[in-house]
């Protein structure tokens, strides 16, 4: 290593500092010097196919563990593979540092080679553009971008590098302290006012969404000193089990009246680290009443958002609830005198679950109804375990069968919904969290995007096995066009040997259906490699019901319409 000390190694002490230990990317002739940098730092590097995959992963990483990664890419092509990946992170809050080059520009004014004004195209989908001009500038700046990253609502930031920084002298770091989160200090009165008005309600209803994740020890100690119910939002799943009688399986099952209904009988909802957005209040349907309302975030633009609140605390949900606690540790009231007990938590939850009704998504996997495909499954993977999801109709398909029981359990493309998410964000996770049971869920369109990552996972030696519903086709489009026209046009994907590729890029591979996917699974999580696991999917028997129904109905207009015609044409020649 040379004795002088540059812009490059600055980035990297940077990032150190800030407790970023793994950079996603693609290297190129740009940042040459970046990674000769990254090497002698000791930071991990994973090279994906694409940046697009890379800025996914990083996702994952930050979704599984919480924990901030970074993506490099070079300025232009790059950077505009991983703009597509952008906006997933800034809808679904995931923290994410891209680092790229400053655009070239012509002195002339003429179109230089592969530059695009980066700074325009990622405005709407970043909390900041941070330029760096200067070598002694970088250390600062990017501790600067990771803090702003996981400040407040967590998002994407762009670090725009000049070209000349990699190689310029930079001064020594006067220290090597990790970058901390610049959180406006929290109004401790109305913090111990919202917990008091909490800890005093008869009957309590916690909503918690993905913020609250780190808080699950809190959350189980409060709930139960309070027999209090639980609901999360679809990224909240698994802040407690969803096996326990307390917990309403409100994304299962989606019925928003049904949720109101147990919500009309609480005195106090209890909003933890949610933005309730569409996705997260099913569709707008949950109603959350502004005089029984307390909620509780991170960030002062989620709080400014509607609904209205009795109460709005800017802090973390772990802290938050620590408050509850003291305040129960010091009023002496027992669990009897309030909540919802056993009996009375169970009715609730059947009430929403009796409401759940199946619907033609609802395929045949394997060659079994989906419920026993996914009972299989969780029984399959450790309760610990997480489970990374794709776009498609297998993400339906697990989110209403497939229970969570752990925190940051079931990872997919929430608000965004991009395809070509599960793949690279299951790798992240399993480079997060390399003890924790990952296993990634998608379908054969999402595979046909970003299949070639099993390659990636391969290189890294990944336990990770790779589940694709195979119907041959987009299936939540196709399914649309069925029961909108009877007839599918454009959705049917070419038949693809899933064990060539598999074994073009030396990954395991087998074939399973709802009677051996326990075993093949279980297999698949003890191989040091990934493993390409091919699950049969076809049309449900309603589905199938539908498409009849659907021709006969058009075979019956068609032919009334016809005889209309002759019978109208038939009076015109009597007159």
């Amino acid at each position: 290593m040379s004795a002088e000390r540059n812009g490059a190694d600055a980035i990297c002490a940077a990032l150190l500092d800030a407790g970023v230990d793994t950079v996603f990317g693609v290297p190129g002739t740009q940042t040459v010097a970046l990674y000769e940098a990254l090497r002698r730092s000791g930071i991990r590097t994973v090279t994906a196919t694409h940046e697009l995959a890379a800025t996914f992963m990083a996702q994952g990483y930050l979704r599984a563990s919480g924990q901030l990664a970074a993506v490099s890419a070079i300025p232009g092509p790059g950077f505009a593979f991983a703009l597509a990946a952008l906006p997933e992170a800034y809808l679904d809050s995931a923290a994410v540092v891209l680092l790229t080059g400053q655009p070239p520009v012509c002195p002339l004014g003429r179109r230089r080679a592969q530059s695009i004004d980066q700074a325009t195209m990622a405005a709407p989908v970043v909390k900041a553009v941070i330029d760096i001009a200067d070598a002694d500038q970088a250390g600062g700046a990017i501790r600067s971008a990771c803090a702003q990253a996981l400040s407040g609502e967590p998002g994407p930031v762009l670090v725009q590098v000049a070209q000349s920084v990699y190689w310029q002298p930079a001064q020594a770091a006067t220290s090597s302290q990790r970058s901390t989160v610049s959180d406006e200090p929290v109004d401790v009165g109305v913090l111990r006012e919202a917990a008091a008005f909490c800890a005093s309600a008869k009957r309590v209803l916690f909503y918690t969404g993905q913020g609250a994740a780190d808080a699950a020890d809190e959350l189980n100690r409060v709930v139960g000193a309070l027999g209090a119910l639980v609901a999360t939002t679809p990224s909240g799943r698994g802040v407690l089990r969803e096996d326990f009688e307390c917990v309403l399986p409100l994304d299962a099952t989606g019925d928003a009246a049904a949720f109101n209904s147990i919500a009309a009988e609480c005195d106090a909802i209890v909003v933890l680290g949610a933005a309730l957005g569409e996705n997260g209040t099913v569709g707008f349907g949950a109603e959350f009443p502004e005089q029984r309302l307390v909620r509780v975030d991170r960030s002062p633009s989620v709080l400014v958002t509607p609904p209205k609140a009795r109460f709005t605390v800017r802090t973390s949900s772990r802290e938050f609830l620590r408050a509850v606690l003291d305040v129960l540790a010091n009023s002496g009231q027992r669990a009897a005198d309030r909540g919802f007990d056993a009996p009375a938590a169970r009715a609730l939850r059947a009430r929403l679950c009796d409401r759940r009704i199946d619907g033609p998504a609802d395929a045949r996997i394997g060659g079994g109804d989906p419920s026993t495909f996914f009972a299989t499954l969780r029984h399959a993977i450790p309760d610990d375990g997480c489970l990374v999801l794709d776009s498609g109709m297998h993400q339906l398909l697990a989110r209403r069968h497939f229970p969570v029981l752990s925190p940051r359990g079931l990872l997919f493309p929430a608000d965004f919904q991009s395809m070509a998410f599960g793949l690279p964000a299951a790798i992240g996770a399993k480079l997060a969290q390399p003890n924790r049971a990952v296993a990634a869920l998608i379908g054969d369109g999402g595979f046909a995007m970003t299949g070639l990552e099993l390659r990636t996972a391969v290189q890294l030696g990944l336990s990770l096995p790779v589940i694709v519903f195979d119907d041959g086709a987009l299936g939540l489009i196709r399914l649309d066009q069925l029961l909108s026209y009877g007839r599918a046009h454009a959705t049917d994907l070419s038949p693809l040997d899933y064990a060539a590729m598999a074994d073009a890029v030396g990954c395991a591979h087998a074939s399973a259906g709802c009677d051996d996917i326990e075993s093949v699974l279980a297999t698949a999580l003890r191989r040091s490699g990934p493993t390409l696991i091919v699950v049969q999917v076809c049309d449900a028997p309603a589905l199938q019901r539908a498409r009849r129904r659907h021709h006969i109905s058009r075979a019956v207009k068609a032919l009334l319409g016809a005889r209309l015609v002759g019978v109208l044409r038939a009076m015109r020649k009597r007159r």
